[in-house]
């Protein structure tokens, strides 16, 4: 169809800072120049292996963030807090109810934390079209039939040891 709209992503920048007071907590931030009102996910992991030796992830945050206007900048965006022993909390509490057994786990959960920033899925923005095929850029790959956009993030911060769960014996 002639005349569609595409949109070009050239900007898609993540990060995420540790910041060590009374409590762990990790700032994080996205920039971007994708459109004002543009859904992202955001995930907090970390990595083990699980009781055949996979790898496999141990989700302590996902949530979905809209693109905003930045003041500070001429591009877009978003920022956010996530503190750390509230995410493996959750994580944990994830992991207890939806384990086959209390002992899936043959290491202990990974000290790197990831902070996965997703653009993809289903958006409000209609221009994207379907499965986001006007999506465009050098950043954009696709996963099945969907065009999606991922930038990582990461730090190395030790789960409390309360924190781990029973590892396989």
């Amino acid at each position: 169809m002639a005349g569609k709209q595409k949109i070009i992503c050239t900007l898609f920048k993540c990060s995420a800072i540790l910041k060590l007071n009374q409590q762990r907590v990790i700032d994080f931030a996205l920039e971007t120049d994708m459109p004002i009102g543009s859904l992202v996910g955001v995930m907090y992991v970390r990595n083990y292996l699980n009781a055949e030796g996979e790898d496999s992830i141990w989700i302590g945050y996902g949530e979905s963030f809209t693109v905003i206007s930045l003041n500070s900048s001429n591009n877009n965006g978003f920022r956010g807090q996530l503190n750390i022993d509230n995410c493996d909390r959750h994580g944990l509490r994830w992991f207890n109810a939806y384990s086959k057994t209390s002992s899936e786990v043959s290491t202990p959960i990974s000290d790197a934390i990831f902070i996965v920033f997703t653009f993809g899925g289903r958006q409000r923005n209609k221009v994207f079209e379907k499965n986001n095929l006007n999506l465009m850029g050098e950043m954009v790959e696709k996963r099945g039939e969907i065009n999606c956009i991922e930038c990582r993030a990461s730090l190395n911060v030790p789960m409390l040891s309360s924190l781990q769960p029973k590892l396989l014996t």
